[in-house]
């Protein structure tokens, strides 16, 4: 009997390290896996998942939070995004709100996609559990090595454009350009080694003092003339009022002349009066008694006009 006793203790010893054993490994298997937290679920679409595998981890700023629960492409045939569903901690879910952008990130030199996510405002609405993620395709060496190789032909092209361009040159066009550029050459060999005026102000000390001179002279002779602007403007502006003024006066005057009043305005309007002082001062030529009488009249007129 007390042998099989202790067998038995031993035997109990035995199973309840093991399962004590076998309990520490799970709430460790647990721990890494999340198995014992609450979940919720967030979908998000992408135009492509760039090698991104079910069971990669999500991270929120660089922390776990989560992992990818399925890959699928939508119901719906016309749509191109493929679904991706994130299984995520409950507790981190008011950090992931509207304004929050997943992207398909790389880890590591093997490669390891994984989905990072970015913490969003507190000015924002969280995003309810099974609601949409937005996101955000991320450029892949893939294709910025395809879009290199794109520029890379358009400069292929663009160098056979040059070549050909110099190809077709004519010897003619050659020879005008080789005496375009013997020109420019001699051009510069005597500004350098001449005595002309470029010279001097290129390479002369005094140079430098002579073009301040000129610089100072230009000022003043454009201070004078802002001056003399300005005057003028002022002289321009008192001849026009002066000539509306005098316009004015103009119309006045044309104005009874035309209603036949004062003596011009008579003359003008009246043709019975012209034929008469016509009549009076030809005979006036022949007649001082004539002469007297209309130098009368005229003067009587006159004084009526006054009245």
């Amino acid at each position: 009997m007390p042998r099989n006793r202790l067998d038995e203790f031993r035997v109990g010893v035995f199973i309840s390290v093991g399962l004590v054993l076998a309990m520490v490994v799970i709430f460790m298997i647990g721990s890494d896996s999340e198995l014992f937290q609450r979940k919720y679920v967030l979908f998000s679409n992408f135009k492509t998942v760039s090698g991104l595998r079910v069971g990669a981890p999500v991270q929120l700023a660089g922390f776990k939070v989560g992992h990818v629960d399925k890959i699928s492409f939508p119901d719906d045939p016309a749509s191109q995004e493929i679904t991706v569903r994130l299984s995520l901690n409950k507790e981190y879910q008011s950090r992931i709100r509207t304004d929050s952008v997943a992207t398909i990130e790389t880890q590591g030199l093997l490669g390891d996609k994984f989905v990072y996510v970015s913490v969003g405002s507190e000015a924002q609405s969280v995003i309810p559990d099974r609601g949409i993620l937005p996101s955000k395709d991320v450029t892949s060496i893939f294709s910025l090595a395809e879009k290199a190789g794109t520029i890379l032909d358009d400069i292929s092209g663009a160098s056979k454009s040059i070549n050909d361009m110099i190809s077709s040159l004519t010897p003619q066009g050659g020879g005008d350009i080789k005496a375009i550029i013997s020109s420019v050459r001699k051009t510069v060999e005597q500004v350098e080694k001449g005595n002309s005026l470029v010279h001097a102000l290129v390479y002369d000390p005094k140079g430098e003092d002579v073009i301040s001179n000129l610089s100072a002279a230009m000022k003043s002779v454009k201070g004078i003339l802002a001056g003399a602007e300005e005057e003028s403007k002022g002289n321009i502006g008192g001849l026009i009022a002066n000539m509306r003024a005098a316009s004015a006066d103009l119309k006045i005057v044309l104005d009874a002349v035309r209603r036949g009043e004062g003596t011009v305005g008579r003359l003008v309007m009246d043709p019975s009066l012209y034929d008469e002082m016509r009549s009076l001062f030809g005979k006036a030529n022949r007649n001082r008694l004539l002469r007297a009488v209309v130098r009368t009249t005229m003067t009587e007129n006159d004084k009526r006009e006054l009245k």
